[in-house]
């Protein structure tokens, strides 16, 4: 399961995000990008939550490896302002959409580089403590239904 958002408890907060490797098809490589969408399926909204919690998609800025990430690496690693997504947390299962099309035109041009998107949850305020603001979705290895897989959807000429 993918998790993003903070838990806050007695002992602290703690916070969780993600980030996604994307491997584009050679085909869109030059071509005009129309419209993208990255897509995940919520299995679990966040729960007892005062405020609904914004999620942000960006695209990274610099190179990282799955297999050394850690939360440090992962919260210092820059990320592009252009394209950001904001929507907010959702309160029902099903599916989420951002719109990730100026970061798909961006790595198709080559004026980006792919180096992947990262989803996270801003730091609750000030007085959330005891909540559960953690928004769930289904992954790659624990569906196996195909349309509640992580999707990028690119239309294109």
């Amino acid at each position: 399961m993918i998790a993003v958002g903070w838990q806050s408890n007695e002992y602290g907060t703690f916070g969780t995000g993600t980030a996604f490797r994307i491997n584009l098809p050679s085909q869109i490589t030059g071509r005009t990008i129309t419209k993208a969408t990255f897509r995940l399926t919520v299995s679990d909204p966040p729960r007892e939550v005062p405020a609904t919690p914004q999620l942000r998609l960006s695209a990274f800025a610099a190179e990282w490896s799955p297999s050394t990430i850690t939360w440090n690496i992962w919260t210092a690693l820059a990320c592009h302002a252009t394209g950001e997504m904001r929507v907010a947390a959702p309160s029902s299962p099903g599916p989420l959409d951002f719109d990730v099309t100026t970061i798909v035109q961006g790595w198709a041009s080559g004026t980006v580089s792919n180096y992947g998107l990262r989803l996270m949850v801003d730091q609750p305020a000030p007085g959330m403590m005891g909540t559960l603001g953690i928004t769930w979705f289904y992954s790659l290895v624990v569906s196996n239904v195909q349309n509640e897989r992580p999707q990028l959807i690119i239309e294109y000429q």
